[in-house]
């Protein structure tokens, strides 16, 4: 029997049954899809000359950037210096 299996512990005698999608949980962002974002940009160039010896360049750039993202939740992971059985939550 090639496959994916789990223990079923509510299952007569600890049964193995095939896995589904409702046994593993997805630990991926929920939030990897979009999220809003306001961008203006604006800039400008200005050439002078005055004559033919002197001549003046002016080089502007503004950029206003603003996202709003939120942390998706993550599973909680078990080191030697960090369990769950001595921290609280």
């Amino acid at each position: 029997m090639v496959g994916s299996y789990t223990l079923d512990t509510a299952g007569p005698g600890n049964t193995f049954r095939n896995r589904t999608s409702t046994d593993v949980y997805n630990y991926g962002a929920v939030n990897f899809m979009q999220r809003p974002d306001q961008r203006l940009a604006a800039g400008g160039f200005l050439n002078y000359q005055w004559n033919k010896y002197f001549r003046g360049d002016l080089e502007v750039m503004m950029m206003d950037d603003y996202t709003d993202a939120q942390i998706a939740p993550s599973g909680t992971s078990e080191t030697p210096s960090c369990s769950t059985a001595t921290t609280r939550c």
